[in-house]
């Protein structure tokens, strides 16, 4: 069984652990914030039920993957693009399952020192098992 759980922290402060749910993993690897604001608090992934839910791919030989990514995160805490870092196992389609899983995901906006909504960065490991 597949399971999210996330400890991350942000530049300017550490975030609190948060855990819930998932058809994958996703566990925080660091975040930041795009511009010269100064950051208080980076992104927090908030528990949703069954983000990466349905998401292994069909045409995967392996029964595990993992894949790394980068995943921007609006001022509303929705996401607004991700990018692969790492696959493994690379070409089994893990990658397009991490992109489509990171567009279900919401996030508490990283906010500024002044208590101001921003754009960021949170970078997320997402594993997928074969159920």
């Amino acid at each position: 069984m597949d399971g999210v759980a996330t400890d991350g922290s942000a530049e300017g402060g550490a975030g609190p652990s948060t855990a819930a749910r998932a058809g994958g993993s996703i566990g925080a690897l660091g975040e930041r914030a795009g511009g010269a604001a100064i950051v208080a608090r980076g992104p927090l992934l908030l528990p949703v039920a069954d983000p990466c839910a349905h998401h292994f791919p069909d045409s995967a030989r392996a029964p595990h993957g993992d894949v790394q990514v980068e995943v921007r995160v609006g001022p509303d805490g929705r996401p607004r693009g991700s990018r692969i870092l790492l696959e493994r196992p690379r070409a089994e389609g893990f990658g397009a399952a991490a992109h489509a899983c990171s567009r279900r995901l919401r996030f508490a906006p990283a906010r500024t020192t002044t208590g101001l909504a921003v754009e960021s960065v949170a970078r997320l490991q997402l594993s997928f098992d074969r159920s």
